[in-house]
């Protein structure tokens, strides 16, 4: 797909392989390995940084995470119809004549991923998770309303972390694809998310396998923008609340009404007549906001095995926190 699109729940869904920040190949040097046979079948090439004194995290991991997000989004290129029922959708290109607001998508979501160090500096892992969601739609003509919508449904994906150490500094960037699906879309959306993070490691005295790190970075999101769907009428605006009223304003404040406004006033005038039984086809692009974020982030690594780990993100309009905690093993 040449397009980049927002997943409705995200949503990140948001976007999991940021959490692929685990335990990073360089948690130090011991000098006491030096010549020691590597234990692990992976990754290619342990054998000899093994050899040569590397402390190399468990190649195995098997994560859990939970996320919240909440960011703008916008929506562009609008078309839809509005349809009785047993009749057929014929959708009409209205991005002239329609105004968007702000719109808003909230994420609550939880997942597990596994990975494998394939290479020394080289992760790469599968996940699959759950999400509930909650999306508001700003309109503003020809009808002034939020219409709120919720979904919950399932994501699923992969995605691969490099880590280069830069003396006491770890680079770490990452890239994941995953797609989501929920009861309110006609297909699966495509995430991508790109991130760079700068890492450093504390070790604890006197606990060699004990670490506490922290890091700093980006993240942009690359969305597949086309959406389409349909949804009742009824489960999306509220007939007693000025709906009429708000269409004709609309209508009585344009100076010289198209062909277009004239269709789609019509339309409108009709299925509020039997809101209940009317069913609005449409389909769109959507964009985030804003597609970069600022991210920061603190690991505590208990020994080889367990690591807890939080990140957040921030920027005005976009916001995430992340729990996590990692299990790692070797065969």
């Amino acid at each position: 797909m040449t397009n980049k699109k927002l997943l409705l729940l995200i949503l990140f869904t948001f976007s999991l392989s940021l959490f692929s920040l685990s335990t990073v190949k360089a948690q130090g040097f011991d000098s006491t390995q030096i010549g020691k046979e590597y234990p692990y079948i992976l990754p290619i090439l342990g054998k000899k940084a093994y050899a040569k004194g590397y402390k190399l995290p468990k190649p195995f991991g098997i994560m859990a995470n939970s996320i919240f997000t909440k960011q703008n989004i916008v929506l562009e290129n609008f078309a839809m119809d509005f349809v009785s029922l047993g009749e057929e959708p014929e959708l009409v290109d209205l991005s002239s004549i329609i105004d968007f607001g702000t719109s808003k998508v909230k994420v609550l979501t939880a997942n597990a991923r596994i990975d494998a160090w394939i290479l020394p500096f080289l992760s790469v892992g599968g996940y699959y998770g759950r999400f509930k969601s909650e999306t508001t739609i700003a309109l503003e003509k020809p009808l002034k309303l939020n219409a709120q919508s919720n979904s919950d449904g399932a994501y699923w994906g992969f995605n691969f972390l490099v880590v280069a150490p830069l003396g006491p500094i770890n680079l770490g960037v990452d890239y994941s694809w995953s797609w989501s699906d929920n009861n309110l879309l006609d297909k699966p959306v495509l995430v991508n998310v790109a991130g760079i993070r700068a890492i450093r490691n504390w070790p604890i005295r006197n606990k060699p396998d004990m670490f506490i790190g922290a890091w700093v970075g980006a993240q942009f999101q690359f969305l597949d923008a086309k959406t389409s769907g349909q949804v009742r009428l009824g489960d999306v605006i509220d007939i007693d609340g000025g709906a009429r009223q708000d269409l004709e304003d609309w209508y009585q404040a344009i100076e010289d009404p198209s062909s277009l406004h004239d269709y789609l006033y019509n339309k409108i005038d009709e299925s509020l007549d039997d809101v209940e039984n009317t069913t609005v086809y449409y389909e769109f692009d959507k964009r985030l906001e804003k597609n970069w974020n600022l991210v920061v982030g603190g690991q505590w690594q208990i020994n080889r095995e367990w690591q807890i780990r939080t990140e957040a993100g921030f920027l005005p309009g976009k916001y995430q926190i992340m729990l996590s905690g990692n299990y790692r093993f070797g065969f």
